[in-house]
């Protein structure tokens, strides 16, 4: 739970000590980092194939003609960062469960299976896997990724309508109607939020495999009036005055940090407040800019209690000016809740170059490799002339329409028409780019290992088997793997324990939730357990990226195919193993992950003679009969004529037929 909001009203020494240390840490960070600003905005450009203005007014003052070509770059990197992306999405959320984890003490595997069970449903309820794939796709476009979350408890309003009659005795003295709302609890949990590193402030002084030891860091957003108005009525924010005072005398602030971002600097105000006559035009459509600073401190030097010890607290504080939330952090993990994660193994740099930056070079020789060629085709195809003009007509040798006809001048009657117009010679100078083009491309493959396999484009050069394609893209693969587990121990470790500590914080009640990756497969279709706070107690630890990506599923399936027929007919291996486990987990793997609902699972004869004397099952017999077939011959034992013999009575859950449980045969789930 959160803890208690320290309230520091601003006009007191306090409010301007603390404003005056979260300053001089903003000041601090600013200058560290300003010069990765450019990197950045660059890395942006590069990524989305960004023209830039110079270049298309350089490209519009050269083709006058709308019909003229445009200069394009070259998308080049956004390939090579979505297919590194693709290698680590299929290694860390191509898995089930997503999030895996491991006992560190001894804890039983129901309580593991609980744990599963919570943080899978907050992964998809929270909808966590879209910002998970953000922060993969910015780790390599941008060179590091940053994620934080937040404990939520999201409510919704259900109306209720009810209405009946109102009685005195016997005597009817009228109608009587209710209309009432409830206020549901939708979702508890964690919920995932994406963060753009110029929004960012990091203590400059430690690296970011450091960055939780550092001794501040601030992540800069967004915030309407009416969302600070809605804590304040929870009692988590405060100092509303002075925000009002100061939304009303700044009409418009500063963009974000960088100068870039922010939607709320480009709205019009003037001209949106003249069109207001009733509402407020200084709070109507307000956004701050907030920054949240988890600082770790000191209390009794900012004067915040009695303690001399460091602990970490977190302010939020609008425009630069006003702090209007306080509290220490009180998280049990004590630590930044959010996870930093970059794709190029270098410890010591406060930021390490991005696949983007690293593949630009190459990006604009091949820009300019396919554009010079392009430039010199449409030149090639736009005829160029030498005319006497003395000769020839020139008004009907412009005409652009095809099916031309050009008329001679009086000057060419009765002359070789051929003198009075030569055609320049046409010479491709460029006609090896494209050749040059795909030599350069394999200059960034060297130096990323994403090949052609990897990026999903089969290499050239003949006829291939699938053993030589699932081979060549495997060892493609293995500089990626390695990038991969990094990336794992370093950011999706942390963060996923993180947001496992907070839940067991946090999680106060008992729900059902269904169980989570192939226990649930095991087991059949949705089997639920019971989690509380007390069953997901305990130390785990996140299941790391194992190095294994499986390219082939299919190939994997035959190979177990082979497996089990050699292995269940020698006498010798048979016995050790569960073949039918085994036959599912194939299925699975080829994509069947349904399999089990048709599997049987055996009733005790003495159970199925209770349930059938209870009225829970029908026989097989009695089952046919009810829906028109004849069950002679059919029956188990007790029932109308010979049957097989099965036990003391059977047949379907619910008396219709459809899966259910069969005398002898178990219960089809």
């Amino acid at each position: 739970m959160a803890t208690e909001v320290k309230k520091i009203d601003v006009e007191t020494k306090d409010h301007d000590k603390i404003m005056e240390a979260l300053t001089r840490r903003r000041i601090q960070s600013n200058q560290a980092m300003r010069k990765y600003d450019q990197r950045w905005e660059k890395d942006e450009d590069n990524f989305f194939a960004y023209i830039p203005e110079v270049e298309a007014k350089k490209a519009a003052s050269l083709n006058k003609s709308l019909d003229s070509y445009t200069p394009i770059v070259v998308p080049y990197s956004y390939a090579m960062v979505m297919s590194a992306a693709t290698f680590v999405f299929q290694a860390f959320l191509g898995r089930s469960p997503v999030y895996q984890f491991v006992g560190r003490h001894g804890e039983s595997e129901d309580n593991r299976n609980a744990v599963e069970s919570i943080m899978e449903y907050q992964r998809m309820k929270g909808n966590h896997t879209p910002n998970l794939y953000g922060w993969v796709v910015d780790t390599f476009k941008r060179g590091v990724g940053i994620i934080g979350y937040d404990w939520v408890e999201d409510y919704g309003i259900v109306r209720k309508l009810e209405s009946g009659n109102n009685w005195l005795g016997d005597l009817f003295i009228g109608k009587w109607k209710r209309d009432e709302s409830e206020r549901i609890l939708e979702y508890s949990g964690t919920k995932l939020y994406n963060v753009r590193p110029q929004n960012c402030y990091f203590d400059p002084r430690k690296s970011m495999i450091e960055f939780q030891e550092g001794e501040y860091f601030g992540v800069q957003l967004e915030m309407s009036w009416n969302a600070i108005v809605r804590g304040y009525d929870n009692g988590m924010y405060f100092n509303l005055k002075a925000l009002e005072t100061l939304a009303l005398e700044t009409s418009r602030y500063d963009s974000m940090r960088y100068g870039s971002g922010s939607v709320a600097n480009e709205l019009p105000r003037d001209g949106l407040d003249a069109a207001y006559t009733g509402i407020n035009p200084g709070l109507d459509l307000k956004s701050f800019r907030v920054v949240k600073w988890y600082v770790e401190l000191i209390p009794k030097e900012w004067g915040l209690g009695s303690s001399k010890s460091p602990e970490k607290w977190l302010f939020m504080v609008a425009n630069d000016q006003v702090i209007f939330h306080a509290r220490p952090l009180g998280e049990y993990h004590n630590k930044y809740p959010f996870a930093v994660m970059v794709a190029d193994i270098d410890p010591h740099q406060l930021f390490n170059p991005s696949l983007t930056a690293l593949t630009a070079p190459i990006q604009s020789v091949m820009t300019w490799l396919w554009n010079s060629h392009m430039f010199n085709v449409e030149k090639a195809v736009n005829d160029m002339f030498i005319v006497d003009p003395s000769l020839v007509h020139l008004k009907s040798l412009q005409d652009p329409k095809p099916g031309k006809i050009i008329t001679i001048a009086p000057g060419g009657f009765g002359t070789d028409v051929r003198r009075a117009i030569t055609q320049f010679g046409v010479t491709d100078v460029t006609q090896n780019h494209m050749g040059d083009l795909l030599q350069v491309g394999e200059f960034a493959r060297w130096m990323t290992g994403i090949n052609q396999n990897i990026m999903g484009d089969m290499q050239s050069g003949g006829r291939k088997t699938a053993t030589e394609t699932r081979v060549a893209g495997s060892y493609g693969a293995g500089r990626l793997r390695a990038i991969a587990e990094y990336m794992g121990s370093f950011g999706f470790a942390p963060l996923i324990t993180m947001m496992l500590q907070t839940t067991q914080q946090n999680y106060d009640i008992e729900r059902q939730f269904r169980l989570a990756g192939d226990t649930a497969l095991s087991m059949g279709s949705a089997p639920l357990i019971a989690v509380n706070p007390e069953n997901i107690a305990g130390s785990y630890d996140f299941v790391p990226f194992d190095g294994n990506v499986e390219i082939d599923k299919f190939a994997t399936a035959n190979l177990w195919r082979e497996l089990i027929q050699i292995g269940s007919g020698n006498p010798a291996i048979a016995p050790h193993f569960n073949w039918a486990d085994i036959f599912s987990w194939i299925a699975q793997l080829g994509g069947l992950t349904n399999i089990n609902r048709f599997k049987m699972q055996v009733v005790p004869d003495d159970i199925a003679a209770q349930q059938r004397q209870n009225g829970d099952l029908l026989s097989l017999d009695e089952v046919l009969r009810n829906a028109g077939i004849s069950g002679a011959g059919m029956g188990g034992a007790g029932s109308q004529g010979p049957g097989v013999a099965g036990g003391n009575g059977a047949g379907l859950a619910g008396g219709v037929p459809g899966p259910g449980q069969v005398e002898g045969l178990g219960d089809f789930i």
